[in-house]
């Protein structure tokens, strides 16, 4: 759990079977919020897996010396993120880096991880759309499940607000709110009023009463707004999972700050490439499906900053 003491064993062994005994070991723990992307949310990208490591630091550091039977253990507080971050309230995975160097200078590593938890369940979001226009009605998935995929039934508090951690204002309806969830979990209905960056939060309590907290991003398009990714990052969405031809697609790429992206749809060959830089980049893009896309493309991105090229590609 969270806020628990976690203990990691470091052991190392020669090829031929004996121990290290005796050897210097360092180490390092590195505290990184765990994203567990589902392949249903248009959020997903398909580069990055079920679930990926992004915003990882490092927490604390120590050495030691293996004991005779070349082990040793590691005892570490899981302590969450303090501050602010819109991401604290999460869970979070710890990865402990260990560098073994025998009295002959040779030297190896390892890494270990343990996933530490709010409590005995977490919140699964799943938007309709990752897309959706300013006073547009849609719905936001929410389901309570254990560890082991259980369902579970209770009720959870939200709260929607601008991105910029201000309280927004909602077309209709209250700003916040007390959704019940049952096993199947429950639709919570939603509409942005000014287009931009939102987030909503939910919390709820488990047996044990520890919080449980997760935060879903959204984005509502419309006039004069335009959104960036943090330095090194890049985000590409679309409004829906699947096109027919005929639709538009709407599409978000928003790199680092002013920084220009590279778009390109690929199918049986190169369709369509472009440049969205300038009063485009970060803004809600128009993307007609034509017939000769299907039965289907790639749609990759390229930011160009620093010297990076961060990517992301949807299908």
């Amino acid at each position: 759990r969270l806020g628990a003491a976690g203990s990691f064993a470091v052991s190392a062994d020669f090829f031929h079977g004996a121990p290290v005994a005796g050897a210097a070991g360092e180490w390092t723990l590195t505290r990184v919020p765990f994203w567990s992307w589902r392949p249903e949310d248009p959020l997903a990208d398909e580069e990055e897996g079920g679930n990926y490591e992004y915003g990882g630091r490092q927490v604390e550091r120590g050495e030691g010396v293996l004991d005779e039977a070349g082990r040793l253990t590691v005892t570490v507080g899981l302590n969450p993120e303090e501050g602010g971050s819109w991401w604290a309230a999460r869970d979070f995975k710890f990865r402990l880096t260990a560098r073994v160097t025998d009295l002959s200078g040779r030297e190896q590593a390892g890494t270990g991880g343990l996933l530490a938890t709010q409590g005995d369940w977490y919140l699964r979001l799943a938007k309709e759309r990752a897309v959706v226009t300013a006073g547009e009605a849609f719905s936001l998935g929410v389901a309570a499940l254990g560890y082991d995929g259980a369902a579970v039934e209770t009720a959870v508090e939200w709260r929607l607000e601008r991105d910029s951690g201000a309280l927004g204002l909602l077309a209709a309806g209250p700003l916040a709110g007390t959704l019940t969830l049952p096993k199947g979990g429950a639709e919570l209905p939603l509409k942005l009023a000014a287009p931009g960056g939102w987030r909503v939060r939910l919390r709820g309590r488990d047996a044990a009463g520890r919080l449980v907290e997760a935060t879903e991003w959204l984005w509502a398009a419309g006039p004069g707004e335009a959104a960036s990714a943090g330095e090194g990052r890049l985000v590409l969405l679309t409004d829906r999972r699947e096109y027919k031809p005929g639709d538009t697609a709407r599409v978000v790429a928003a790199g680092p700050a002013g920084a220009p992206v590279r778009l390109t749809v690929e199918g049986r060959t190169v369709h369509k490439t472009w440049l969205v830089g300038g009063p485009q980049a970060g803004g809600v893009l128009s993307v007609p499906i034509p017939e000769d896309w299907a039965p289907s493309v790639r749609l990759t991105a390229t930011a160009f900053s620093g010297g990076r090229l961060p990517r992301a590609a949807r299908s």
